[in-house]
């Protein structure tokens, strides 16, 4: 179906979609009086740099995270290579 480069692609922009709308809830409040006399299009200064502060750690985390996980994998395939090698 979809190449690894592809999976790679797709899991990516699920991620980031995913920080867009957590950061979204935790950062910009909706309430709907401030919105019935305060219609803006443009978010305050205090949401934008809880948007940036909050994707920044959510992808600091991402790739900390990701960065171990293929230390593990290294870790597992020298330990099987050396398996391998034990028993011949």
């Amino acid at each position: 179906m979809f190449s690894d480069d592809q999976m790679k692609k797709i899991k990516y922009f699920a991620s980031v979609t995913k920080i867009a709308n957590e950061c979204f809830k935790v950062c910009v409040s909706f309430d709907d009086s401030a919105l019935s006399t305060q219609k803006s299009d443009k978010l305050s200064l205090t949401e934008v740099s809880c948007l940036r502060n909050c994707s920044e750690e959510y992808l600091k985390l991402r790739d900390f995270i990701e960065i171990q996980l293929f230390n593990d994998y290294e870790s597992i395939q020298n330990k099987n290579k050396k398996i391998m090698e034990d028993e011949t």
